[in-house]
Parts: C-alpha cells; sequence; structure tokens
C-alpha cells in the first residue's frame, strides 16, 4: 500500500487519473484503509447536526452540555465497524433496526456454521423472529430448508457488514 500524497486531497487531480494506473489503484487503497469505527455516539450526532437540535441544545445550554460526554458514553457501543461511505449506502433503509444483545447471543450460535443444513423447529422460530425484526418484514415461519437458508444467509451478511464479521 502506497503512503498519502499531497495531490491526492485535490478532487480534480483524482478525477484526471487512469483508473488502470498503478497510482489510481494506490490512492484507491489508501482511502480504503482510512476506516473508522462508528459507535451509536457518532451516529447520534450525526442525526442531532442534520435535524438541527444540536444547534438548539448548545443556543439552550451553552457549549458545555454534555453532549460531548453523552456521545462518548453511547460511542462504548459499537454498533458499526465500517467505513463512513459504507454507514450511508441506505443502510438505515436496507436494515430499519438493529440486533440486540440478547437476539446476538441467540442467533450467532445458532448460524455460525455455514456448512449446518438442519434446525430445530425452536431455531427456525428464532431465525424468522429476529430476521423479521432486524428487517422490518412480517413472513411468517416456513419449514422451507431454502426459504431458512435464505433467511440466514442474509442473518449472516447483516452480521458481517455491523460487526465486522
Amino acid at each position: 500500500m502506497s503512503d498519502f500524497k499531497e495531490e491526492w486531497k485535490d478532487p480534480e487531480y483524482i478525477e484526471g487519473l487512469d483508473k488502470r494506473k498503478k497510482e489510481y489503484k494506490d490512492y484507491k487503497a489508501w482511502k480504503d484503509s482510512q476506516e473508522e469505527s462508528v459507535g451509536l455516539g457518532d451516529v447520534v450526532e450525526k442525526i442531532t447536526e442534520a435535524t438541527g437540535i444540536k444547534r438548539v441544545v448548545k443556543w439552550l445550554f451553552g457549549e458545555n452540555c454534555g453532549c460531548e460526554q453523552r456521545k462518548d458514553d453511547l460511542n462504548q457501543i459499537q454498533i458499526i465497524k465500517k467505513k463512513r461511505k459504507e454507514l450511508n449506502k441506505h443502510f438505515w433503509l436496507k436494515y430499519p433496526n438493529f440486533m440486540t444483545q440478547k437476539d446476538f447471543d441467540i442467533i450467532a450460535p445458532i448460524i455460525e456454521d455455514e456448512k449446518r443444513n438442519r434446525y430445530y423447529a425452536d431455531e427456525v422460530v428464532q431465525i424468522y423472529r429476529v430476521y423479521n425484526f432486524i428487517f422490518g418484514r412480517r413472513e411468517e415461519v416456513s419449514t422451507c430448508s431454502s426459504c431458512v437458508s435464505k433467511k440466514i444467509k442474509e442473518l449472516r451478511k447483516y452480521m458481517d457488514f455491523c460487526y465486522g464479521g
């Protein structure tokens, strides 16, 4: 991977690079390496800034309103360990709800073995319950193995995205 070059700050310079050349690939590799963990505090801050709530709170309570402490406390709850650009790719539309710790503890052992293809009835009920919650759906429990496999595949994809599996 290449080190940062000053020219990369200029969007016009980047736009003019040939995507087949080594310099562009070095730039992409460098840019992709600039990952940040995004916690709940970062998400809440982004929402309050976008809606203007943060400005109103600062106006009412002054600069020391407790926002930064609250952000730090909420960031202890890591919800997404991906690049910020991934967060902006309609994440909220695709996954309207976050998995709770209790659901994670139930689902993770069930779906961790990728070679497994048989599930107990109570496991299938849990898979559908969590799937419906996360994706905002109302699908009825099915014993169809291909239907259950599809739900598990989507849950694995969700968990990989959110928890960096």
